[in-house]
């Protein structure tokens, strides 16, 4: 028997994409006058809020709910397993609803996603659902998360980029090496400061044209020889600023990446990606493989289509400058012909279970620290232009507003 969860879902949804689809959502109409219900927003401004919501609009949209989308097509997969990891991505096992993608994103400021998200939960927990139901109801969501990052993309404070523009290495070297030392700058007070070894490091060898070479290749084990590279890296950026994280807080950017010759946006998309590939699918999948819910197998496959046969996550990541990712998730067919580590390690045959879950793990590890660079050299004290405000604050506004209108230009 059809599942009606499924069909009154789709409905619900297709609705909701037609209200919105030319209407700014009034969600979205709060938020960019500061007006979050949920409070959520760092130090009271709601630029988090923003980047939270670039987070897990396109890192779940497109890259995840997408991706399903194609799984359902493809015949080689079981309903159970497409509804075993689609579980473990978006609700984390459906143990606790509340942290769910649906309640994050609804967190951020868009009221009702986790009415949506219940729904959803409902759609895939239903006992009679099919996989075509299923790749129905997962082709709506994909849509609307898609409609709603457009509007999110489109009140994102891009502005803020302005002030970070992209340098030139040659003027790097001109400023060091010529009018610094002619035009010393004079020292200031000393101020604490975070005990970091600054130094250009890197565990493979030098950078040639912006993308290093593999120092190292794996050995069998493969899976063993991965961690022991991957935690060999993730000990030496532990402390150590990462080259590639020096580079980009000076605005020296590998290759094109970021709008208008700035590298706000690159540090955006930092974020997203890093996010999405660790904590949200490598994590997830781990631990369903981990505890039995998923064959190991099954897992490996939905990695790739997930992470790089349609987009590849790490090479993007490469692009935006995190240059060592090239050498770990790159695909076969790219230039220069070169298979990732990582996806050498997960494609053999010895990789099972448990080699599964701790090569997964220690490379979260080292995805999680370099997010947590990333995170460091965001520039979140921006969002002090973006102040919440309060429905009082925007009712003395208005009334100021009515007391002395704005002048029309012309008139």
């Amino acid at each position: 028997m059809a599942s009606p969860t499924a069909s009154e879902f789709i409905s619900n949804i297709e609705y909701l994409l037609s209200e919105m689809w030319l209407n700014t959502p009034w969600q979205f109409q709060k938020l960019n006058a500061g007006l979050v219900d949920s409070g959520a927003g760092t130090r009271g401004q709601y630029l988090a809020n923003y980047q939270g919501l670039q987070d897990y609009l396109i890192g779940i949209g497109p890259d995840v709910l997408y991706r399903f989308v194609q799984l359902s097509e493809d015949t080689s997969y079981l309903l159970s397993d497409l509804k075993t990891a689609a579980l473990a991505i978006l609700f984390m096992d459906g143990t606790d609803l509340k942290v769910s993608v649906f309640a994050r994103i609804e967190f951020c400021g868009l009221s009702g996603f986790r009415k949506i998200g219940d729904d959803y939960y409902a759609v895939l927990t239903h006992p009679n659902l099919t996989i075509e139901q299923f790749r129905d109801a997962t082709k709506v969501l994909w849509q609307l998360f898609v409609r709603a990052h457009r509007w999110n993309h489109m009140f994102f404070p891009w502005n803020i980029g302005a002030a970070y523009p992209q340098r030139l290495s040659q003027a790097m070297n001109d400023m060091v090496s010529t009018i610094m030392p002619a035009h010393p700058t004079k020292s200031r007070a000393e101020s604490p400061k975070i005990d970091f070894e600054i130094y250009n490091y890197s565990p493979w060898q030098a950078p040639v044209t912006g993308v290093p070479k593999p120092k190292q290749q794996l050995t069998n084990p493969k899976w063993q020889s991965f961690i022991n590279i991957i935690q060999s890296h993730t000990t030496t950026i532990w402390r150590n600023k990462p080259w590639e994280i020096q580079k980009v807080e000076f605005g020296l950017i590998n290759g094109e990446a970021g709008s208008g010759f700035q590298y706000y946006s690159d540090l955006v998309h930092m974020l997203i990606y890093l996010r999405l590939s660790g904590a949200t699918v490598i994590y997830r999948l781990t631990q369903v493989v981990q505890n039995d819910s998923l064959d190991v197998n099954v897992a490996k496959k939905m990695l790739r289509v997930i992470l790089l046969d349609t987009f590849n996550a790490f090479e993007f990541l490469a692009d935006l400058s995190l240059a060592e990712f090239h050498w770990l998730g790159t695909r076969e067919d790219e230039e220069p012909p070169y298979t990732g580590l990582y996806w050498q390690a997960l494609a053999d045959s010895a990789t099972t279970k448990n080699e599964f879950v701790q090569m997964n793990m220690a490379y979260l590890n080292y995805i999680n620290r370099m997010l947590a660079w990333v995170d460091y050299i965001y520039p979140w004290n921006m969002g002090g232009r973006l102040s919440r405000q309060t429905d009082l604050d925007a009712t003395i506004t208005y009334n100021v507003m009515l007391q002395h209108p704005i002048p029309t230009v012309g008139a």
